[in-house]
């Protein structure tokens, strides 16, 4: 049963980038975005609005 989680779980990943791959630089935009403002010291912001969190878990 172990044996069979890992690929499992890998087969599941990379069915879900091929699903989603247009949608991954638009996530990768706004998680810059959020570490911009955390770094700047202004928490989490995007583009100068102050927003209650991330969308993803990164």
């Amino acid at each position: 049963m172990k044996k069979l989680i890992v690929p499992l779980i890998l087969a599941f990943g990379v069915a879900a980038f091929l699903l989603y791959h247009h949608y991954i630089p638009d996530d990768v935009f706004i998680q810059f975005g959020y570490a911009k403002g955390i770094f700047n010291g202004k928490g989490y912001t995007f583009a100068g609005n102050r927003t209650y969190g991330a969308t993803s878990p990164l």
